[in-house]
């Protein structure tokens, strides 16, 4: 099975492909200054028993937050409007070699708000491998 960095770079390439300015948590770390704006991706393995796909059919369920910045509003809404057409309910990745369960949307999309002088807001998917 995969380790969560590839996940990450799967999401990250999808991302990237559609036009984003998309980073794992460690590249971005690395990174003096930030971009303007751009998607900042977690990925992390869920509890089975909390996913109703993986929890019944042996896949190990995993939670994607995006979160979307901008030093401008309008740029964090349309890094957020990258992940929707990047990661579309139902599309899948491909994560090692192996393609993940549809992915779905998890919860309505956190609001865009003003924080630390950079407007973001968190986008959630979940799929399963």
């Amino acid at each position: 099975m995969s380790g969560e960095a590839e996940h990450v770079a799967a999401v990250v390439a999808a991302l990237t492909a559609a036009g984003s300015t998309a980073l794992g948590v460690a590249e971005l770390a690395a990174i003096s200054p930030k971009p303007t704006h751009y998607n900042e991706v977690h990925v992390m393995e869920r509890n089975a028993d909390a996913y109703r796909v993986g929890a019944t059919n042996g896949l190990r369920p995993y939670r994607v937050f995006v979160r979307s910045v901008g030093v401008y509003y309008l740029d964090a809404q349309r890094e957020r409007d990258i992940v929707s057409e990047a990661l579309p309910e139902g599309s899948v990745l491909t994560v090692g070699g192996v393609q993940t369960s549809g992915i779905r949307r998890e919860v309505s999309d956190d609001p865009i708000d003003l924080v630390d002088g950079f407007y973001t807001g968190i986008t959630e998917r979940v799929y399963a491998i």
